[in-house]
């Protein structure tokens, strides 16, 4: 796989995997079936979105701006 559509996929998808992680360890992500409602507290989402700004600085300097 190109190293561009590694890093933009890892971009894209870096929050969202944070979320995921943090759902599956049952860490401040509930999903309501009788209400289709997903609540994510807010330091989780404060948690994911830093993963996701560390992931994409790793991403940065492993390849840089090329």
């Amino acid at each position: 796989m190109h190293s561009v559509y590694l890093r933009l996929a890892l971009y894209v998808l870096s929050t969202f995997l944070g979320l995921t992680a943090a759902w599956l360890a049952g860490w401040g992500v509930a999903w309501d079936a009788d209400a289709q409602s997903l609540t994510v507290h807010l330091p989780t989402l404060l948690t994911a979105v830093g993963g996701a700004v560390a992931a994409s600085w790793g991403v940065f300097a492993r390849w840089g701006v090329r």
